[in-house]
């Protein structure tokens, strides 16, 4: 009996003790505001542009428990959101952006209450297929436009100058004499016509004019040979 007695005090015992233990811990998530941890995690891949390679990348956090008063900050990369309605079904969905110049992407995520971290990681994601994005065509070198040489205008041409006459040779006795044209009478014959009656007879002034012709022709003589005599001296 005794003995019987004694296991039955440590049994009940050990039950209170864990019973207390029990009560302590949940008054302490009474106080944090309880676990934040997310059930379910989910990520998706999109791809934006397929001209630029540009590709999107979300991951969804859902089953987050929210206490009154306890918001739970939810981070992914630079998103940050914050739930404070309480429930047991909180749930965001967070998005990264990545370029066409980049494959691949590694972001990191976690879930917080009251400052401090519950629950964090990184996740590695890869762009989709299908989405390289088209390379830039560059547009062909335009030659630039063959430039002509101006028109060259031929030089105007000038007629032939006439040669100048030649310069009249000085005087001398080394030239010769030029000859003297003497004007020939008109033939005269001997069954001439009647010449008119002008009063006067028409012989006597015919030998006049022959006379002053043949003067006239050796003065012109005689005054060439003078001047080749002085220029001689």
């Amino acid at each position: 009996m005794g003995g019987a007695m004694d296991g039955g005090s440590s049994g009940a015992r050990s039950v209170a003790r864990g019973a207390l233990a029990a009560a302590v811990i949940v008054a302490a998530s009474a106080l944090t505001g309880g676990s934040a941890m997310a059930n379910d995690r989910s990520t998706e891949v999109v791809c934006v542009d397929r001209s630029t390679g540009a590709w999107r990348a979300s991951m969804t956090f859902s089953s987050i428990d929210v206490h009154d008063g306890h918001p739970v900050v939810v981070t992914f990369g630079s998103a940050v959101a914050t739930l404070a309605a309480p429930g047991a079904h909180g749930s965001v969905t967070l998005s990264q952006g990545a370029g066409g110049d980049r494959a691949s992407a590694t972001w990191s995520w976690s879930i917080a209450r009251n400052g401090v971290v519950e629950q964090g990681g990184s996740a590695r994601f890869t762009r989709p297929a299908g989405c390289e994005g088209t390379p830039a065509t560059q547009p062909p070198a335009t030659q630039p436009p063959e430039t002509e040489p101006p028109a060259t205008v031929p030089p105007a041409t000038q007629p032939p100058s006439a040669p100048l006459p030649p310069a009249p040779a000085p005087p001398g006795r080394g030239q010769p004499d030029v000859p003297v044209s003497v004007p020939t009478p008109p033939p005269t014959t001997d069954r001439a016509g009647p010449l008119p009656s002008t009063g006067l007879p028409a012989v006597p002034f015919v030998t006049a004019a022959v006379a002053a012709v043949g003067l006239g022709v050796l003065a012109r003589r005689w005054a060439r040979r003078r001047a080749d005599q002085l220029i001689g001296d």
